[in-house]
């Protein structure tokens, strides 16, 4: 195997692993919030450059999640072992 053959596959694999972190920040995140909001229709949608971006229905929820923002990356970051989520961020849809 050729040199730049190697380094190709190497980036390949370097840029598989950021949608697999996201995905599965997104998982702690999302069993974070349902056990601790419930079922109050809140989505973590996606996590890019140490921002996680939750999904809520109305301003309420965002207020109430910006509240206990820190605590909620807190937790998800104790859950991933290691300090990811630096900031979330709430986006409201339907």
């Amino acid at each position: 195997m050729s040199f730049k053959k190697a380094v190709d596959i190497l980036e390949k694999q370097k840029m598989q692993q950021k949608p697999i972190k996201a995905a599965w920040i997104c998982h702690l995140a999302q069993d974070q919030i349902d056990e601790q909001f419930g079922t109050k229709k809140i989505f973590a949608a996606s996590f890019k450059n140490e921002t996680l971006t939750l999904k809520v229905p109305n301003s309420i929820l965002a207020g109430e999640i910006r509240l206990k923002s820190e605590e909620l990356k807190n937790k998800i970051n104790l859950r991933a072992n290691n300090d990811l989520v630096k900031r979330i961020r709430t986006k409201i849809s339907d």
